[in-house]
Order: C-alpha cells, then structure tokens, then sequence
C-alpha cells in the first residue's frame, strides 16, 4: 500500500477507498485481537491466525485489484504521525462508497488504542471516548477526536506524571 496521506487519498474513487477501509478494518481487527490479553489457547490462537489471514487475503487482493505495493504501513508511534494517520483514515472512511449506516468500527478501536498507548508512554491524559464507533459517523467522530487529543499532546507538556526538576528550584545543582 502506498503510504497514506490525505492526498492519496484524495486520488482514490468511492469504490477503491471503500476497498482500502476494508483492508484497513481488516488490518485493525488482526491487531486488536493481537493485543487482547494473554490467552494463548488453541481456539484463540486459530481465531488470530484466521483473522490474520483474512487481512493478508484482503490486503493482497486490494494490491493486485490497485496495483498498490502490498506492504503494510508503519504503526504510528508520535502524536504527530498519529494525527496524521487519523486524518488520512477519516478521509478514506469519508470518502468511501460505504452502506448508510456502515462503518469500519476496529478502525476506530485502533485509534483509540493508539492513542492509550501514546498517552501511557508519553505521560499525557488519555484520550476521551467520543460517541458510539459502530457506523460511519461515529468512526469519523473518534478519528476526529483522537486527532484533536494528538494536536493537544503535541502543543502541551505532559498534564500528569513525574514531576519535571528545573534549575531553578532549591537544592538543584
């Protein structure tokens, strides 16, 4: 896949992004079944490799359907790329011939994940959860929200956390 910008994106017909919010559901749903828990149960670990498959199987038919290079995009691991990545999925979502009503949910549960991890790492405030993710409107509203909380993380300092010790402060050298 090509990297995913809005400008992509925004070359892409209804048909082709609705077939891109596929794979990229898809792709969310192997992920958060990947980061669920600890089972390692047979029946889980047959379910992730079905799942697993089925984005493997989605992501290749979109790259020979497109002629897109069939290589997964990176993890976004900043508030910046993160922003960025949200803008461009939200355009997809937005964009796609999809049925009213419809939407890609685990896109949404990414994004919010996503965003936890950055928040836990980073020391910032987790992200609020916006309406509900399972139609179309709600997963562009929790695009948009985590896009919001990404542009606040990036202008300000961490809201909680340990304490930053500066200069100026009595008995720092």
């Amino acid at each position: 896949m090509p990297r995913l910008t809005e400008a992509a994106v925004a070359a892409l017909s209804p048909t082709q992004a609705a077939d891109l919010a596929r794979v990229l559901d898809l792709q969310a749903e192997w992920q958060a079944l990947k980061e669920d828990g600890r089972d390692y149960s047979t029946a889980r670990l047959q379910g992730l490799q079905r799942t697993f498959e089925a984005f493997r199987v989605g992501l290749a038919a979109y790259a020979a359907r497109y002629g897109a290079d069939p290589a997964a995009e990176a993890t976004p691991t900043t508030p910046a790329s993160l922003g960025a990545w949200c803008r461009a999925v939200r355009a997809v979502v937005g964009r796609a011939d999809l049925a009213p009503g419809g939407g890609p949910a685990p896109l949404a549960i990414r994004a919010y994940r996503l965003a936890d991890g950055l928040a836990e790492r980073l020391g910032r405030r987790p992200v609020v959860r916006a309406a509900e993710a399972g139609h179309r409107e709600g997963v562009l509203a929790a695009l948009e929200t985590v896009e919001a909380w990404c542009a606040e993380s990036e202008a300000r300092p961490p809201s909680y956390g340990t304490p930053s010790v500066t200069a100026t402060e009595p008995g720092v050298r």
